[in-house]
Formats: structure tokens, C-alpha cells, sequence
């Protein structure tokens, strides 16, 4: 049959029609293949550049332990950053999955060098590892009869130091940090905690009582300014020779302590004749003195308890 030369153009039309619109669309694809994968080019390039990093969540102090809750991940730009920075491939990386299991960790042994203020990008030259002395030859101890500083504030690190009223001073025990209590809600105004090892517990114990005896005496505390660039200073009260024998003779004293007291020994060695002199000076009164002396540091303690349990009844 005869085919209508009217429906021949429009099937040639409608062929045409299609084979265009093939064609774009082969094009459109194509254009976007090739778009997609520049985007994906661009993405891997981009990440390429991206690292993880850790970053202070809240001002951390100079001299301070970082905790896990301190610190955490983000991501930034490779650029942007030092090339010191702690990663995530770091050991921080295992702090922060220890912090998540309750394991102990690594942390324990970082401080910050200097002071680091919340959102700062945290690299090694901030950070300190510090000799942690083994926890279980620590102690914590409450004095009372320590005259603070006036704005001395809680984990602050310290020197101990005795002064005579003759003028000399001697460093008891250095760079210890303080915890100072609650009492009533608000920190005590005149007792402090500190970690002390058995014969650092005997050294204080020591100054103390010879704080009593003499007259014009004075223990007080010394801060550090940047206790994660400054090193600990070098202590130079030397005890009685009781209180050495008595060292040397406890077995809960380790060996570095007594090590680490004969070499003090040897090169403050005078120390101990000035201050025997001032305590013989005072020998006479020396009970009395030390009596009364211990009589105000007991009241003092009992008032603070009596406040902390009457805040404790208060909170119940």
C-alpha cells in the first residue's frame, strides 16, 4: 500500500526528533559523568588535606593534669594547623578510649606546659610528661598551720618552706599540688591537701614541731608562676637526727626517698647546726610553745569538721 507522503515526513520528523533528544541526552550525561567525577576529584583532593586534631574544651592552667573530659576531636585543614599538633593516630587517641571504658591511661602522665585556653589546637610543645611518683607511696594529708598566700587558688603547685625569725629559710618539700577543701560550700580559708610520701610526711612533720618551738617561726607556701616550664626546686630543710634515723629505718620509705635525703644531707648539711641552734635557743618553752601551737591546730580542724558536717546535714 501506498504510504501517504504526509506520514512519511512526519515519521522522518519524528525519527529525527528522537535521534536529537538521544544525542543531548547523551551529551547531558556525559557532561554530568564527567562533572561528578571532578566533585569527586575535588572531595578527595579536599580530604586529602583534612587531619584530626585536638583541642582544649576548657582553659586548662599551666602545671595542670589533662584529663579526657578536657580535650577533644576535630576535624581541620592540614594547612592550618602545626606540624607538631597531637593527632588522632597519637596516643591521645587511646586517652580518649580509655576515658570512654574507665581505664586507667597514659593522660595521667601529660600536664600542660603552659597555660591553654578553651578551643586552642593542643601540640607537644605544650604538653609535659612529669615523673608521676607511684600512687601507692602517696598519701593525702591536711595542714592547717600553713600560712597561705591571698589568692592562692585550688591545684595551684607549691613549694613548703620554714623561715626562722633570724631570717634564714629552708625549702621543706617542692612542687607539690594542693587541693583546697570545701568547707560549708565555699574552699577553707586555711587548710589545704597535699600528696606526700612517707618520709616527705616525716620532713613536714619535722618542720612543724620546730615551727612551734621557735618564736617568730613561720611554714608557709611559695607558688610556682609556670609550673609546666619550671622545675621543681631543690628542697634544703634538714630534720633532726631522730627524725633521719627514723627514715632510714621505716620499711614504707622507698629507697630513692632515703637516696634523695643523703644527697640533701651532703650538700645542705650545714642547714641542719642553723637549725638546731634556733631550737636550742627555744628549749626551754619548746613544750609549752608546741603545746599550744597543737591545741590551735586541733580547734582549728574541729571547727572546719563541725562546718562540713553541719553542710552536709544541711544538703540532705
Amino acid at each position: 500500500m501506498a504510504v501517504n507522503p504526509m506520514q512519511r515526513k512526519a515519521k522522518n520528523s519524528f525519527l529525527l526528533g528522537f535521534l536529537i533528544c538521544l544525542i543531548i541526552s547523551g551529551l547531558i550525561i556525559a557532561f554530568l559523568v564527567i562533572q561528578l567525577g571532578k566533585i569527586k576529584s575535588e572531595q578527595e583532593a579536599q580530604l586529602a588535606t583534612i587531619t584530626t586534631a585536638y583541642v582544649a574544651n576548657r582553659q586548662i592552667k599551666s602545671g595542670e593534669t589533662i584529663k579526657p573530659e578536657d580535650i577533644k576531636m576535630v576535624q581541620v585543614s592540614k594547612d592550618a594547623i602545626p606540624s607538631n599538633m597531637i593527632s588522632g593516630s597519637s596516643e591521645f587517641e587511646e586517652i580518649v578510649q580509655n576515658a570512654e571504658t574507665g581505664e586507667e591511661s597514659i593522660l595521667n602522665l601529660k600536664n600542660a606546659k603552659i597555660n591553654i585556653e578553651a578551643g586552642t589546637i593542643i601540640t607537644t610543645d605544650m604538653l609535659i610528661d612529669t615523673s608521676v611518683e607511684d600512687t601507692r607511696n602517696l598519701r593525702t594529708v591536711e595542714y592547717n598551720m600553713i600560712a597561705l598566700p591571698t589568692q592562692i587558688e585550688d591545684q595551684e603547685y607549691v613549694d613548703v618552706r620554714l623561715q626562722l625569725p633570724n631570717g634564714l629559710d629552708y625549702l621543706v618539700v617542692s612542687k607539690k599540688q594542693i587541693t583546697i577543701p570545701m568547707i560549708g560550700g565555699v574552699p577553707s580559708e586555711s587548710s589545704i591537701w597535699l600528696q606526700l610520701r612517707e618520709d616527705e610526711i616525716l620532713l613536714m612533720s619535722n618542720a612543724i614541731v620546730e615551727s612551734y618551738i621557735v618564736p617568730g617561726a613561720k611554714l608557709y607556701v611559695t607558688r610556682y608562676v609556670e609550673p609546666g616550664l619550671q622545675d621543681a626546686a631543690t628542697p634544703t630543710y634538714i630534720p633532726s637526727n631522730e627524725v633521719i634515723g627514723a627514715i632510714n629505718r621505716d620499711p614504707n620509705i622507698i629507697q630513692k626517698a632515703k637516696e634523695e635525703l643523703s644527697a640533701r644531707q651532703a650538700t645542705s648539711g650545714d642547714n641542719r647546726q642553723d637549725i638546731q641552734n634556733q631550737v636550742n635557743a627555744n628549749a626551754e618553752d619548746a613544750q609549752d610553745n608546741v603545746e599550744a601551737a597543737v591545741q590551735e591546730e586541733l580547734k582549728v580542724q574541729q571547727d572546719e569538721r563541725v562546718r562540713y558536717l553541719e553542710a552536709m546535714g544541711a544538703g540532705v
